[in-house]
Formats: C-alpha cells, sequence, structure tokens
C-alpha cells in the first residue's frame, strides 16, 4: 500500500465527479462578506457581529473591511483572514 499523496484525486459521489483540489486550496484563507446596509452604521453593526463571532472562535483572525456607496445605501466588504483553510471552512459553516 502506497502512502503517496496524489493531487489528481478524484471524488465521485451521487454521480457528481470534483477534483479535490480544486474545491478546497490550502493556501484560501480569507473569507469575504459583502454586507448590504442602508446607512453605514447598520452595514457596521452586522460586520461587527461577524467579527466578533470569529474572533470567540480563531483569536487571531485579521480583520479588514471597505465601504462604498451602492444605490440607496452602502455595501461594505468585511474579509476576515484565518490562519488556514480549515478555520475559514469551520466558521463559514458555523454562519450556516
Amino acid at each position: 500500500m502506497s502512502n503517496e499523496i496524489n493531487n489528481d484525486d478524484v471524488c465521485d459521489a451521487c454521480g457528481v465527479m470534483v477534483e479535490l483540489g480544486s474545491v478546497i486550496h490550502e493556501d484560501d484563507c480569507v473569507l469575504t462578506l459583502p454586507i448590504s446596509a442602508p446607512d453605514e452604521s447598520q452595514a457596521k453593526q452586522l460586520a461587527q457581529s461577524y467579527v466578533a463571532k470569529a474572533k470567540a472562535k480563531f483569536a487571531d483572525c485579521e480583520v479588514s473591511e471597505k465601504t462604498e456607496p451602492q444605490g440607496d445605501g452602502i455595501l461594505l466588504t468585511l474579509s476576515l483572514t484565518f490562519s488556514c483553510t480549515a478555520e475559514r471552512l469551520i466558521f463559514e459553516m458555523s454562519l450556516r
């Protein structure tokens, strides 16, 4: 039995074939959340709730945000950078 890792492994589940490396990349540590709101204070309030949840689970999570006008409101783009892909996936799944 070989212990070599084949990066071209294919998953065949429920008739769907996917190359595993094309789904989860080891350097995919950033979760970007676009938040639309009528005003900046509401957008920041929602963003802070995401940041609090992320920091509660992963204290070293880095946070950045960018705001821009959008139609009648504001678009706040929140970026959460985790130390590894697993942390990002765990946090993202906890939001659902």
